[in-house]
C-alpha cells in the first residue's frame, strides 16, 4: 500500500515535467524555422514521369538540409491518397494550387511559402544540378 502511495506522486511529477518540457520546446520554435519555399511534388505510383523524377529529387534534397524548404508529396495514386493529399494541401493553405493541379502528376511546383506564388516547376527535363539551381533560385 505504501509503495502505491509513493508511486502516484512520482508519476504525477513525471507527467507535469514532461508536459512542461514539451510545451516550452513548442513555444521556442521561432519564425526563422518557417519555410520560405514549398516544393510540392505532384506524384502517383503509376506515373512514369514521377518514377523518373523521384531518384533525382532524392539525390538533390540533401543539398537543402537546414534550409527553409519544405518538401511535400501530393500522392494521386488512388482515391484514398488523393483525398489525404487534398486534406494536407488544405492544412498548408495550398488548396487553390492543389485544385488547379489535381489529377496531374510528374512534376514539382516550387512555391513561395508566404504568397503561394508558383516560382518555378521541376520536370523530367531537369537533372540533379538543374533541380538544385531551381530550388536555390527560389530561395533567393
Amino acid at each position: 500500500m505504501m509503495k502505491r502511495f509513493i508511486a502516484y506522486p512520482v508519476l504525477l511529477i513525471a507527467v507535469v515535467f514532461a508536459t512542461s518540457f514539451f510545451t516550452l520546446n513548442a513555444n521556442q520554435v521561432n519564425s526563422d524555422e518557417d519555410p520560405r519555399v514549398i516544393a510540392m511534388y505532384m506524384y502517383a505510383d503509376w506515373c512514369g514521369a514521377c518514377q523518373a523524377i523521384k531518384p533525382i529529387m532524392e539525390e538533390a534534397k540533401p543539398e537543402f538540409e537546414g534550409q527553409p524548404v519544405l518538401f511535400v508529396k501530393m500522392d494521386m495514386t488512388n482515391d484514398f491518397t488523393a483525398h489525404q493529399s487534398k486534406l494536407m494541401a488544405a492544412r498548408l493553405g495550398l488548396s487553390e494550387i492543389f485544385e488547379k493541379n489535381e489529377g496531374m502528376t510528374g512534376f514539382v511546383l516550387l512555391l513561395d511559402a508566404n504568397t503561394n506564388e508558383v516560382l518555378d516547376k521541376i520536370t523530367t527535363d531537369d537533372d540533379k544540378q538543374g533541380i538544385i539551381t531551381k530550388i536555390t533560385n527560389a530561395l533567393e
